[in-house]
């Protein structure tokens, strides 16, 4: 219960060290995305604007007779920016789909099923012309199928920054503080990092490549280290579609997962 109380204390704090915020021109949907990857956006919607985003993915953990291989289709995210420093997110993964091996023998089973929904709500921090910060809160409603819901609310607070280095070369990267409760019902602290630096490749195409640390599914440690990298193609301020994979290279089965998709600036 520890790392739920420290949860909530970030939750509750931060708000009060809030910048005051610049005057800027509306941000493209390329610098508001939460996609691809594994960090999150620093910089905020705005108030009034709504953005859905969408994707598949899919994974391979472990290997030979341990192999488990998951696919993600049509997940969602919606986003929408309620004043200039507070924005709301509802995302679900749609279906999940998993072959594991069973308990019993080597054979493989598959299961299928609708993923639990998540809501979300991020704070602007800080907002200059070189650096964004912001903190973002989440957590689950587990009202998904029985085969793949966590039946807890997988409370997660979540520090996000960017720093722009030039005019195309920008760092970004992420902190994070959550909790998961194992399959004996214990509830362990589950922290990450990540950090990945993007440029342009060619005209409109941006690529990147970042590290990320986190605990395996089973301990609390961020000892479990993977790479990522992936391309996004902005098709104008209102639209871009990426790909983008990654590979763990130290700690925890091996991993490795591939993803791709779009997002869309409604309004």
């Amino acid at each position: 219960m520890r790392a739920i109380h420290l949860l909530v204390l970030c939750a509750v704090v931060s708000p009060a060290f809030v910048l005051p915020a610049r005057a800027q021109s509306t941000p493209s949907v390329s610098d508001t995305a939460d996609r691809p990857g594994f960090a999150d956006s620093s910089i905020l919607l705005g108030r009034g604007r709504i953005q859905i985003e969408s994707g598949l993915a899919w994974e391979q953990d472990g290997r030979g007779a341990s192999l488990t291989k998951t696919s993600t289709l049509a997940d969602l995210e919606l986003h929408g920016g309620l004043t200039p420093r507070l924005e709301f997110s509802l995302a679900w993964d749609g279906l999940v789909s998993t072959v594991a091996p069973t308990s019993e023998s080597h054979q493989k089973r598959r299961s299928t099923g609708w993923a639990d929904v998540r809501l979300g709500a991020k704070v602007g921090l800080v907002d200059r012309p070189d650096f964004d910060a912001a903190l973002i809160w989440y957590t689950n409603v587990p009202v998904g199928s029985s085969s793949v819901s966590s039946r807890y609310a997988d409370p997660r607070a979540r520090f996000a920054w960017g720093v722009s280095i030039s005019e195309h070369v920008a760092m970004w990267g992420t902190a994070d503080l959550g909790a998961a409760r194992d399959e004996d019902n214990r509830v362990r602290v589950k922290p990450a990092a990540s950090a990945s630096v993007g440029t342009t490749v060619v005209r409109a195409l941006n690529g990147f490549v970042g590290i990320i640390a986190e605990s395996p599914p089973i301990g609390s440690k961020p000892d479990a280290w993977s790479v990522e990298y992936g391309f996004v193609l902005p098709l104008g301020v209102r639209t871009q579609i990426d790909a983008w994979s990654t590979q763990r290279v130290a700690g925890g089965s091996p991993l490795w997962s591939i993803g791709a998709g779009f997002v869309r600036r409604l309004r």
